[in-house]
């Protein structure tokens, strides 16, 4: 346990409180929600509105993700693709509408990076020693997971940010 607190904590330092290098920095991390389940991209899958959601850990390549600093931004600020199917970047389902809104609870989807009315950018905030929010930019509005129960997964919405909201914590692994 101790062991896994110490890497998250490296890893969470490196993402949000070190000042960046260069604006193509480009990390690899899994995202691991308070279940010790995965944020995964359903089936692989490269297509728009591709549900995100909680798994279990299958050690596949659509449960990595590239976090890619946001030049234009904060510290702390990323667009997020997975790193199996780098066309599909972390979104929300109605980030491809005319008025691109994300609206609490709007589940998370995989959209096509190359759809501008898509592109979502991420705040990683540290919440406590191990873990991260991530919170859609413009709404404020945080990823958060849902309790699976029997199932192997569990949906990821946009809810009201709240800083002791276990559910809303992440760790990156």
């Amino acid at each position: 346990m101790i062991e896994k607190i110490s890497t998250s904590l490296i890893i969470v330092a490196s993402l949000v409180a070190l000042p960046f290098a260069a604006a193509a920095d480009i990390l690899i991390y899994k995202i691991s929600d308070f279940q010790g389940r995965m944020v995964d991209l359903a089936n692989g899958n490269a297509n728009s509105l591709t549900p995100v959601h909680s798994y279990l850990a299958t050690g596949e390549a659509q449960q990595n993700w590239q976090f890619i600093f946001a030049a234009h931004g904060d510290t702390g600020e990323y667009f997020i693709s997975n790193a199996g199917v780098p066309s599909s970047a972390l979104s929300y389902s109605t980030a491809i509408l005319a008025n691109g809104t994300a609206e609490k609870h709007v589940q998370i989807v995989g959209n096509r990076a190359t759809d501008v009315r898509a592109t979502t950018f991420w705040e990683l905030s540290l919440v406590d020693a191990s873990t991260v929010s991530l919170r859609e930019k413009k709404s404020g509005l945080a990823m958060t997971a849902w309790p699976a129960g029997e199932s192997k997964s569990s949906p990821l919405t946009l809810e009201e940010y709240n800083r002791t909201e276990p559910r809303q914590k992440f760790f990156l692994v």
